[in-house]
């Protein structure tokens, strides 16, 4: 007679053992996409005040202003000087952001997956891909924006598309550092990598909305808004996008090859 009180039914099999530990409860993996929102808010903070520094901020050069053909004594800060200094300030501000939250992104996601190491070179990585992405993106965005505008109108479609291009190589370098933290696989790398561009892509488009709303007078059509308060709000809300897109992939369980917790 079997010790099992429960009756045996015809056709039932019982469910093999996979060996493994069972994915953890949904608060668990809940909680892990609120660290990592937090942690990308906290660096958009962080990434916002160095590009406001002197740092990262470019002043316009000076020169003696030419009359008639002639030098003249008078030093004075020229309009083309102006745009230069903003777009030179617009690459390095971007590269920083890209720099910060790429490494917050690899630093939280190793500690939360798979132990200290991880989180040392993924974090590594994510400032290096996340500077790279940053200081690119400006360059390949504002040619797209002048190749699609027409000179004199207002046009969404090609601010959003700059905006796009601004932001989605950021994120895709944010979620690659992601994958490397939880995992060692290519497929899970490339799929955090795909997932945070589309985070970036994401915060664009909420930020051109939102900006277009709440500052219409600040240049959100531009790479570099023109007030502090716009300037706060696009590194914010696309953080925050990335990060909430991004985190919501901590769910699933960890990459098993290393031990959570591991520091060697």
């Amino acid at each position: 007679m079997s010790d099992d009180p429960r009756p045996d039914t015809p056709g039932e099999r019982p469910a093999p053992d996979r060996g493994g530990a069972a994915p953890g409860p949904p608060s668990r993996g809940r909680a892990r996409g609120l660290v990592v929102l937090a942690a990308s808010v906290v660096a958009g903070l962080i990434a916002w005040g160095l590009g406001e520094s002197p740092a990262v901020r470019v002043a316009p050069r000076e020169s003696n202003l030419v009359v008639m053909g002639q030098v003249t004594e008078t030093v004075a800060t020229t309009a083309e000087a102006i745009r230069e200094a903003e777009r030179l300030s617009a690459i390095r501000s971007v590269a920083a952001f890209g720099a910060v939250l790429g490494l917050a992104m690899g630093v939280v996601s190793g500690l939360t997956a798979r132990g200290t190491r991880a989180a040392v070179v993924a974090g590594a990585v994510g400032l290096v891909a996340g500077g790279i992405a940053g200081a690119v993106a400006p360059i390949a965005a504002l040619p797209l924006f002048e190749a699609m505008r027409t000179p004199g109108k207002q046009e969404l479609l090609p601010v959003l598309l700059m905006h796009v291009a601004l932001w989605a190589p950021v994120g895709a370098a944010a979620g690659l550092a992601f994958g490397l933290g939880r995992s060692s696989s290519p497929a899970p790398i490339a799929g955090a990598a795909v997932t945070g561009a589309l985070g970036g892509a994401i915060g664009a488009v909420v930020f051109q909305v939102v900006g277009t709303l709440a500052f219409p007078l600040s240049g959100v059509d531009t790479l570099r808004p023109t007030t502090l308060v716009s300037r706060l709000a696009s590194r914010l809300l696309v953080a925050a996008s990335i990060g909430l897109v991004v985190g919501s992939t901590a769910a699933g369980p960890p990459d098993p090859n290393r031990p959570r917790g591991s520091t060697s």
